[in-house]
C-alpha cells in the first residue's frame, strides 16, 4: 500500500527527470549520499499540513492535504553559480506548473532559500524551491486520491 503523497512526490520526481533540464538524469528522491556530479536536483518531502474537510464516519471524511515539497537545485561552479543555480529552479517551476499529476489540484510555489558551500575547490551554490501541492483523500483510505 502507497500512500497518496509517495504517488504524488515520485510523479513529480519522474516529471524533473523527463524533463530536459540542465540536470539531466541527476534527479534524486530523498538522497542518503551527496552528489558528485552537477547540477543535480534532489525531491524531498517537508511537511504535510492536513484538516478533516466533511463530517460523517471517519472512513468515509474527507481529508484536504497540502502536501510541501522542497526541490534543491544544485550547481558547482566558480563564476555564475547563483545565476545558474536560479536558471535550474526556473526550469522546475515551469515543469512543476505544467505537470499533470494524477489527484493534485493545485500546485504553488511556497517560497526560496539559497544556500553556498565554499569548502572545496569550487563553490557548490544550492537554491531550495518549496511547493505546496493541494490533494485530497478520505481518511479511511489515503491511498486514494479525491
Amino acid at each position: 500500500m502507497s500512500h497518496q503523497r509517495a504517488t504524488i512526490r515520485e510523479a513529480f520526481v519522474a516529471a524533473l527527470a523527463a524533463g530536459s533540464t540542465a540536470a539531466g538524469a541527476n534527479v534524486f528522491d530523498h538522497p542518503s549520499r551527496p552528489r558528485t556530479v552537477f547540477p543535480a536536483l534532489t525531491v524531498v518531502d517537508v511537511a504535510e499540513p492536513q484538516e478533516v474537510a466533511t463530517m460523517g464516519p471517519a472512513a468515509t471524511r474527507r481529508v484536504n492535504r497540502r502536501l510541501v515539497l522542497e526541490v534543491s537545485a544544485e550547481v558547482k561552479q566558480t563564476g555564475s553559480y547563483a545565476s545558474a543555480r536560479d536558471a535550474l529552479l526556473a526550469e522546475v517551476e515551469s515543469i512543476f506548473a505544467t505537470a499533470n499529476v494524477a489527484g493534485v489540484k493545485q500546485v504553488t510555489p511556497a517560497g526560496f532559500a539559497a544556500d553556498e558551500d565554499y569548502t572545496g575547490e569550487q563553490p557548490i551554490a544550492v537554491g531550495r524551491q518549496r511547493f505546496e501541492i493541494f490533494y485530497a483523500t478520505p481518511q479511511g483510505d489515503p491511498t486514494t486520491a479525491i
